[in-house]
């Protein structure tokens, strides 16, 4: 082929020495770049790319570690199962309080506001949540366990870990 000597087409590397090199726009490519090498597929996580992913997932994994756990250690909560409460919220909260913790309905509280709902005392919350409340001026009130007559004391103190490990401490 005329004009490819030296290189091998399609991959981003080329051959000097009897060594394979990458080209410097492979190193920038993305992490896994998937090519045509005559009739099979091959896929080359290049060292630039490694490098570079390493770098980027240790330090995002830190700063999710430590938002996460500043969020749990300053609200000073620990009774719960988060993952449980994950469940729980998704399958009975989620429908007033919505994904996002902002509330669709009316009376439903903002978990995300500063000096919010989650702000309050542990005990009150796990007991709005256990009886229902309704804030003064809202028109509707939370049911008893959120509508769910199953759920026990644990689940309910599940729920308010994953409240705040999720939306923080309301601060």
């Amino acid at each position: 082929m005329r004009g490819t000597k030296g290189r091998n087409p399609g991959t981003g590397t080329y051959r000097r020495g009897g060594r394979e090199k990458e080209r410097a726009d492979a190193r920038r490519a993305p992490i896994l770049d998937i090519f045509k090498c005559g009739k099979t597929s091959e896929m080359r996580l290049t060292y630039g790319a490694l490098r570079k992913t390493a770098g980027a997932v240790a330090v995002s994994a830190a700063l999710g570690l430590a938002a996460s756990n500043s969020a749990m250690a300053d609200c000073g909560f620990t009774g719960g199962n988060v993952a449980n409460g994950d469940k729980i919220f998704h399958e009975t909260c989620v429908t007033c309080h919505g994904e996002d913790g902002h509330g669709v309905i009316p009376g439903a509280p903002d978990f995300t506001k500063k000096g919010g709902v989650l702000s309050k005392p542990h005990a009150v919350m796990i007991e709005h949540i256990k009886n229902g409340f309704q804030a003064p001026g809202n028109p509707m009130a939370m049911p008893p366990k959120g509508g769910n007559p199953d759920l026990t004391d644990q689940d309910i103190k599940d729920v308010h870990q994953y409240l705040h490990h999720r939306f923080g401490c309301g601060k």
